[in-house]
């Protein structure tokens, strides 16, 4: 990830650790969390709700067994 004006990598890995520690062993909510961050950091807010949206649009196909007819996940 690179360095931004605001952000330093050691904050980055940080943040990573914290989130870590934090979700205790929660793979998926770690690697959410991540994703979030790391997004925020470099597309600001809006690719963080791109993401969102494609995250959810996600889990609703696969909690629909119709959702999933036809496509491709």
């Amino acid at each position: 990830m690179e360095e931004t004006s605001f952000i330093s990598k050691r904050m980055i890995e940080e943040v990573k650790t914290l989130l870590e520690e934090e979700l205790k062993g929660d793979k998926k909510a770690i690697k959410i969390a991540k994703n979030i961050f790391e997004r925020y950091t470099k597309g600001g807010a809006k690719a963080v709700r791109e993401y969102l949206k494609r995250l959810i649009e996600e889990e609703e196909n696969n909690a629909s067994p119709e959702g999933n007819k036809g496509k491709r996940v």
